[in-house]
């Protein structure tokens, strides 16, 4: 029974690191991410969001509020990779502010969109 606990503690751990590891290597500068988040590329304005919800870029400091105005972004990019999980994300980082915050993030968001899409953001 220990064997399949530390087998399943083992594959639970690989998984966390090999996912890290991943996001490390193709992991470029905060300023790079920015410049092509800003330029509408989508995995670039997950990993922004990413990095201002949990995990920032050398230079980026965590900012609930941006997380939650960049999710807002990506899941109404219009880009055919949305899927469950942004829609997660929007609910976990937008739901965690206080109304007043939830409202500034949704100013941020729609300013963010019309930056990127130039044009006016449907939120």
């Amino acid at each position: 029974m220990r064997r399949y606990f530390y087998a399943i503690v083992l594959c639970i751990l690989g998984g966390v690191l090999a996912a890290h590891a991943v996001d490390q290597t193709s992991a470029k500068s905060f300023k790079e991410v920015e410049a092509l988040a800003m330029h509408g590329d989508y995995q670039a304005q997950r990993n922004l969001a990413y990095g201002y919800a949990a995990w920032p870029y050398e230079g980026q400091q965590k900012n609930p509020l941006l997380a939650c105005a960049w999710y807002l972004v990506v899941l109404n990019s219009g880009s055919k990779q949305i899927d469950s999980g942004d829609t997660g994300n929007v609910r976990v980082n937008c739901e965690k502010l206080d109304a007043k915050s939830q409202a500034a993030a949704v100013g941020q968001a729609r300013a963010l969109y019309k930056q990127v899409y130039k044009s006016e953001a449907k939120f």
